[in-house]
């Protein structure tokens, strides 16, 4: 991605900033017994390596494939909550991750966190390309 993106820097900060707060949200949700790994990916008490990525490559979708949400923060919140819990009781059936009990606690806590994480992680990147766009206006003056 980031040896064809016209935006490496912009793209960059936005990883940076909105894969860290969903690593956190999945930390704090990990020590509070929300979620849990098998015992070797979280042998470091940290969540695992491969969850690390996947925040990464997520958040390089919501500039890019799913932007087209941040016009729609409503849909966006219901979507975020529905299909983001969704992920973590289908990994739960999987046998991916383990959701604390009762399930139905820890995929309301999932449905929040999302709701509330997809508009939030549009109004941070729209913060992010506002910058860069400036700094672009004053380096080419």
């Amino acid at each position: 991605h980031f040896l064809f993106t016209p935006s490496r820097r912009t793209d960059i900060v936005t990883m940076c900033c909105l894969a860290s707060i969903g690593i956190a949200m999945d930390y704090i949700n990990m020590r509070m017994g929300i979620v849990s790994f098998h015992q070797s990916a979280s042998e470091f008490n940290f969540i695992p390596l491969w969850l690390v990525i996947l925040w990464c490559v997520f958040s390089l979708i919501i500039p890019h494939s799913i932007y087209w949400l941040s016009k729609k923060p409503k849909l966006a919140a219901i979507l975020g909550g529905v299909l983001g819990s969704a992920t973590y009781w289908l990994g739960d059936k999987l046998g991916a991750i383990f959701l604390g009990e009762p399930l139905t606690m820890s995929v309301s806590v999932y449905f929040i966190q999302w709701a509330i994480y997809m508009p939030v992680a549009y109004g941070i990147y729209r913060i992010i390309k506002n910058i860069s766009d400036n700094r672009a206006i004053i380096q080419t003056q």
